[in-house]
């Protein structure tokens, strides 16, 4: 999975590493590693959804938690990933807003910023439809 900033600066992508291992690796436009997280063996082989912000500040990542069977968004920073926000648990089946603390219950992988960057929005399955 990979995700261009919208100035195109900077390329996001999520790599496989071997075995059951997986990372984060932030490029420049040379395609220069400025950074790289690993993340953690319970998150490796799911799939990952990208968004990045509409100013490139920052990036939403959402990936399923194998530990719980739960999707969280994680907020990274531009430059050098750090984590700026994580997406809370309510219980069990509910991932949390990242800002506010409302609820999305069964998120999907979908992920999109709102333009102004103030709101994050996910896909909710609910039976045979999506929100």
């Amino acid at each position: 999975c990979a995700a261009w900033s919208p100035d195109y600066e900077v390329l996001l992508l999520h790599i496989n590493t071997g075995g059951n291992e997986s990372c984060l690796l932030s490029m420049n436009n040379y395609l220069e590693v400025m950074s790289e997280i690993a993340f953690p063996q319970r998150f490796s082989g799911e799939v990952v959804t990208m968004s990045w912000k509409g100013d490139a500040s920052s990036v939403a990542v959402s990936i399923m938690d194998g530990e719980d069977n739960v999707r969280r968004v994680r907020i990274y920073s531009r430059e050098n990933l750090e984590l700026q926000a994580l997406g809370r648990m309510e219980t069990g089946a509910d991932v949390r807003n990242v800002y506010e603390g409302s609820c999305v219950s069964n998120a999907t992988d979908n992920l999109a910023w709102s333009p102004n960057g103030s709101i994050i929005a996910a896909v909710q399955e609910t039976g045979r439809s999506a929100q």
